[in-house]
């Protein structure tokens, strides 16, 4: 059954009671589906991030919801557009500081959330980072650099941060979650060689992320992008450059789909569990493509770039080989 036609069905049962104001109080969704169907497997994963983190997690929950009907996940976003690492780290600590001449302060974020039982996000404004954290017992939070920062100087943009956001994470949070670290793809450059060189820096950046400062889950949908984008078969007169439809952010379609299979993948790898079908087989449309994304997500106007069956399947591929050997770049061969 289509992912559409379930959660039609899905739907007739459902209740839900959303808060009609939710400043600073975390949305609450009362959500009945079959409160007696038992679910083998859940996780909770929290993704604390930016722009970015909506586009490479935005699509994870319906990918479960289709391949994986007996793990209920939950995902969590915590937002700040174009927010890097010492934002988040000034919200965990209430500090304030200053980089590059300008003064960070603690902000509040947008918080979305989506469990795959419906795969539909919800949103909630001007939430704490306490809140945030506690709202659920998480198992896995994952932070990230943005765009602009992710290949710049380690003892800079992000050794001086690392060690106060893990302790102040397991500090504010329920139980003992694994700590994750998510490889973005490379941005904000007008040729193939910008980019490709923007993900390398970031990637060795985040290699010593995880090395030095002993994170213990990578995410990187940044290399799965990498491995697409250096397929040459797949690109086509849509596709703006390097995936993206302004040079930072990833096209609604493929851009977005090839980092959701390997974030899935990292979490079924977690998990220790494999989807029911190759990702790539189940059917991707326009009614689904817009269920699924993060409300009020950047929306370009391609819609369904690059989706086909045949290039589906090299970014699931694609992703397959980023999460095997995320340091380095691997071009899928497929016929």
């Amino acid at each position: 059954m289509r992912l559409m036609e379930k959660i039609g069905y899905i739907l007739v049962t459902i209740f839900v009671v959303l808060t009609s104001s939710c400043s600073d109080e975390i949305l609450e969704d009362k959500v009945m589906v079959d409160a007696t169907r038992p679910y083998e497997r859940e996780l909770k994963v929290l993704c604390i991030g930016n722009s970015f983190t909506e586009d490479a997690f935005s699509y994870v929950p319906a990918l479960f919801f289709m391949a994986a009907p007996d793990v209920k996940l939950t995902i969590g976003i915590a937002y700040i557009g174009g927010s890097p690492l010492v934002q988040h780290w000034a919200n965990l600590t209430g500090k304030s500081t200053t980089l590059d001449g300008t003064t960070i302060s603690p902000k509040t974020y947008t918080y979305y959330k989506a469990e795959s039982v419906t795969a539909q996000w919800h949103s909630c404004k001007n939430v704490s980072i306490d809140k945030i954290l506690s709202d659920e017992q998480w198992d896995i939070i994952t932070f990230q650099q943005n765009g602009g920062t992710s290949g710049r100087d380690y003892d800079t943009y992000f050794a001086p941060y690392l060690v106060e956001i893990k302790q102040f994470v397991r500090s504010k949070t329920k139980g003992d979650p694994k700590l994750g670290w998510v490889l973005i793809h490379g941005a904000y450059y007008n040729s193939d060689d910008g980019l490709r060189m923007s993900w390398y820096n970031g990637m060795l950046n985040s290699r010593r992320v995880m090395e030095d400062a002993g994170f213990d889950l990578l995410f990187p949908y940044g290399t799965a992008v990498q491995n697409l984008r250096d397929n040459r078969e797949i690109l086509n007169e849509s596709a703006g450059p390097g995936w993206t439809f302004d040079n930072g952010h990833l096209q609604e379609g493929l851009g977005c789909l090839v980092s959701a299979y390997a974030n899935a993948l990292v979490l079924f790898n977690e998990l220790k569990m494999t989807p029911e079908r190759e990702l790539w087989q189940f059917n991707i449309d326009k009614e689904l493509l817009d269920f699924m994304s993060v409300p009020d997500q950047h929306i370009d106007s391609s819609g369904l770039t690059g989706i086909s069956d045949k290039n589906c399947r090299k970014a699931y591929e694609a992703a397959l080989a980023a999460v095997a050997e995320p340091y380095s770049v691997t071009l899928a061969s497929i016929e």
